[in-house]
């Protein structure tokens, strides 16, 4: 007996009972909803990272917004100008320092308890000012360039904003600048691991092409073991 489709196209069943061959149209069909799943799939994906980014970036103002918010009016001001510097320095570092060995004169951390002074902003600003004076090509950087220092993006590193080419280099300059060896501290900056909105766009996005790869073929696994249930 002859079978034919809602596109008027004839298939046959096969010998056994609930198995037939589909039509060339229905094999169409069934491609174009794997292709609107994996579609629909991408755009859910892409959606997820986006929030995931969007949050990121909101936890971390409202962060900062609430820390602002409980500074005194002093430690305010403090708070902007290392800002501003680390703005004003940050291509400096990047575009001539890299990759090359300078020297790191001071290293703070608002908090941190040293000779006997529990460091403010206004305390960090003002260890960098005094180096700015003394060492006009003085620049500040923050930890995320330093091995050393854990890429630890909160803490304030002063550095010699000069390549001194290496780490003899940086030696000879601190031995001639009066400084020990525990004064100022030979480091080859090196660039930044990715930051955590970097890693969760690459994480959103390998998971999402991951499951739109997948998803189509879960998604006929379960129809043949329905099928099959239906048929037994």
């Amino acid at each position: 007996m002859d079978n034919f489709d809602s596109a008027g196209q004839r298939f046959e069943y096969s010998i056994e009972p609930g198995h037939y061959s589909p039509s060339p149209s229905q094999v169409k069909d069934r491609k174009r909803s794997r292709y609107r799943l994996m579609g629909k799939v991408v755009i859910l994906g892409l959606l997820l990272t986006v929030t995931a980014i969007v949050l990121s970036l909101v936890i971390t103002l409202f962060s900062n917004y609430r820390q602002l918010g409980s500074l005194t009016a002093s430690e305010a001001i403090a708070k902007s100008s290392l800002d501003e510097q680390l703005r004003n320095d940050r291509g400096f570092v990047q575009q001539q320092l890299l990759g090359r060995w300078t020297a790191q004169l001071s290293y703070k951390q608002l908090g941190q308890l040293y000779n006997g002074i529990t460091y403010s902003y206004a305390d960090i600003w003002a260890d960098f000012s005094q180096f700015k004076a003394k060492y006009p090509t003085a620049i500040l950087t923050t930890g995320e360039w330093f091995t050393a220092h854990d890429r630890d993006k909160s803490s304030y590193v002063t550095i010699e904003g000069q390549n001194l080419g290496s780490k003899a280099g940086v030696q000879a300059w601190c031995k001639n600048a009066g400084l020990t060896a525990q004064q100022c501290i030979p480091h080859e900056l090196t660039k930044a691991k990715l930051d955590l909105t970097l890693k969760i766009t690459i994480v959103g996005l390998i998971v999402t092409v991951v499951l739109a790869i997948v998803t189509p073929f879960i998604n006929n696994w379960v129809k043949r073991r329905r099928s099959a249930g239906t048929s037994g």
